[in-house]
């Protein structure tokens, strides 16, 4: 006859858990999406404004990139870092004559930097220990100005790159990177500190 070992059936309950399975381990540092609010129309591409009435004369933003001046894509870095390593994230915005603020914020143990292409190949962008940002290039070159996707409207598309790499000479177990592209406006700047 076998015997039950004494606080065995306690210490499995303990290690699966209410639902009868291990817990899952910490994830991975990755980037999720916090917000992504894309206006209509393209203000700076209509003509009369963002409050053009005749919507026939719109010029509409159809990819998934920042634009219009008052779009916003936001998110952060989360999870397990381990020591030295980088993790990365990319977005899109159509530069036109009209930029956007691209900011990074990072915690503790962590340091970033920011990149963003330029249609002739260049990239700006800097390094930061805890949080920063940088405005897109404006361009007004007609030569420059060609994507066929965006139908009457003109501009480049190019990628903002988000970087942040474990400085903290260890494993970082609850991580975490705010970035965020947005309007040029005063209280963006201040709260961004551009």
């Amino acid at each position: 006859m076998r015997r039950a070992v004494p606080g065995l059936a306690f210490l499995v309950a303990v290690l699966l858990g209410s639902s009868g399975a291990l817990a899952a381990p910490p994830a991975p540092m990755h980037w999720t999406a916090n917000q992504r609010t894309l206006q209509q129309p393209v203000e700076q591409q209509t003509p009369g404004g963002a409050t053009q009435p005749d919507r026939s004369l719109w010029v509409v933003n159809p990819t998934p990139c920042a634009w219009d001046p008052d779009d916003i894509i936001t998110g952060m870095f989360t999870g397990v870092i381990a020591k030295g390593q980088t993790v990365t994230h990319s977005e899109c915005v159509i530069l036109d004559t009209q930029n956007h603020l691209v900011g990074l914020s990072v915690g503790a143990g962590l340091s970033g930097w920011i990149s963003v292409g330029t249609p002739t190949g260049a990239t700006i962008g800097g390094s930061l220990e805890a949080g920063a940002c940088l405005l897109t290039p404006e361009y007004g070159d007609p030569q420059h100005l060609a994507l066929p996707e965006i139908g009457a409207g003109h501009g480049d598309r190019v990628s903002v790159t988000w970087s942040v790499t474990n400085v903290s000479g260890h494993r970082l177990g609850k991580a975490i990177a705010i970035t965020t592209i947005g309007p040029t406006r005063s209280d963006w700047r201040a709260n961004w500190g551009c």
